[in-house]
């Protein structure tokens, strides 16, 4: 339920309602966000005041029982609505909306759930490319993410390598049978695991099509899957990589 806070009855906070109209009441049920989400608290009044401020402030209370006020709590917002969820950590917070005039407010509360987002898997040159036959081709998951962390920080992320012929379907990264895989050799995963890896192809046959799957984990058990299918060409290969 709405709080308000007044010291004079005569003041226009009186009877004043402010709401946050898209958030859970609730902590065991909090509204549930990841710091991607483009997410906008929406808000709402019922007062006859005029020229007032805005506050936005949260508050971890991740762990149980959790304390709250001044010492607990940072500012993240000065406006009517507020969507920034960039600036928090993963965890459970309490989000205070406050309007104040001159020196009376009143306010609303909600409780969200910020949580870990997805990697994302990419591997340079998109899902198409042509490579040249009997050379080492570079594979390169650089532009990969971990979009709770800054772009090129990959910090806490690793990365598996498979390579299959086209028709075969991706098995379990251990996985062994005979004649599976872009070489014939009964696997499919790459020795390598960095980040950038070379493909041998000279074992690879020329104007067949291979299908190689990058995917990335996240310490927190989280995974990302790309799969570029590579052409194998016997001459210099049109390469044009688009950013």
């Amino acid at each position: 339920m709405p709080l308000v806070i007044i010291s004079d009855n005569s003041s226009c906070v009186f009877g004043s309602i402010a709401r946050i109209l898209n958030i859970d009441k609730k902590v065991n049920t909090s509204t549930k966000l990841t710091k991607q989400d483009r997410y906008v608290f929406m808000t709402e009044l019922d007062t006859n005041c005029s020229s007032m401020s805005f506050e936005w402030k949260v508050s971890n209370v991740t762990s149980l029982p959790f304390a709250v006020g001044k010492a607990h709590s940072k500012t993240v917002g000065s406006d009517s609505e507020w969507s920034d969820t960039r600036s928090l950590e993963h965890g459970l917070y309490l989000v205070e909306y406050i309007v104040q005039f001159q020196d009376f407010y009143f306010l609303d509360y909600g409780f969200v759930e910020v949580l870990p987002s997805p990697p994302v898997a990419l591997i340079a040159g998109g899902p198409e490319v042509s490579r040249k036959h009997d050379s080492l081709v570079r594979l390169d998951g650089s532009q990969s993410l971990d979009l709770d962390l800054e772009p090129g920080d990959f910090d806490g992320m690793t990365f598996s390598w498979s390579c299959k012929r086209k028709g075969e379907q991706f098995y379990d990264v251990n996985a062994s049978s005979y004649s599976i895989g872009c070489f014939g050799t009964g696997k499919q995963a790459l020795e390598d695991t960095g980040r950038i890896v070379l493909l041998d192809t000279s074992r690879m046959k020329v104007n067949q099509f291979y299908d190689i799957k990058l995917t990335v984990f996240t310490e927190r058990k989280m995974s990302d899957s790309f799969v570029q299918r590579m052409h194998i060409v016997s001459g210099e290969p049109l390469y044009v990589e688009i950013k």
